[in-house]
């Protein structure tokens, strides 16, 4: 026989062995071994440690595939965990200068946003914020200082929408 020769059947063939002088069963379909991947390992290596496909979420093993519908439902979740913290407030702080009027106090707002913490930047002045009180119709804060402030004061201001 002649290594030339080929015998097709189907989608598979045979072609004569010259080194065992037998036919070799072949196929027009890429074997796993004859398949590499850019890490060196062949797809038979590579495929062939996953054990099977799980739908828990709570596996931790690097064996197995995740089923279509445990990847369905960790996307719903995903998309839940979203649509929830889309809805939540947010939190803005801001750092002002803020003109003293020679009272103890300061009025400041932020469009329609709730002030939660003032708070003095470090700074060489005695002044420190002791409260804050919220002009309920206005919806304006005042912050109260330990004493009279005149000048500039450098505050953070924390804001929740």
């Amino acid at each position: 026989m002649n290594n030339n020769e080929i015998i097709v059947t189907g989608k598979k063939y045979r072609v004569w062995d010259e080194a065992t002088s037998q036919w070799k069963r072949m196929s027009f379909y890429t074997q796993a071994e004859d398949t590499a991947f850019a890490d060196g390992l062949d797809a038979e290596t590579k495929v062939g440690a996953i054990n099977g496909i799980t739908s828990s979420l709570a596996s931790t093993s690097e064996n197995y595939a995740l089923s279509a519908s445990a990847g369905r439902n960790l996307k719903s979740q995903i998309d839940n965990v979203n649509s929830n913290l889309s809805q939540k407030s947010k939190v803005t702080v801001q750092a002002a200068t803020l003109s003293g009027n020679g009272s103890n106090w300061i009025l400041v707002s932020n469009s329609g946003k709730k002030l939660i913490a003032a708070q003095n930047v470090r700074d060489d002045t005695s002044f420190y914020i002791q409260g804050i009180n919220k002009q309920s119709a206005t919806g304006v804060y005042t912050l109260i200082f330990n004493e009279n402030v005149s000048g500039d004061l450098l505050v953070w201001l924390t804001w929740i929408d």
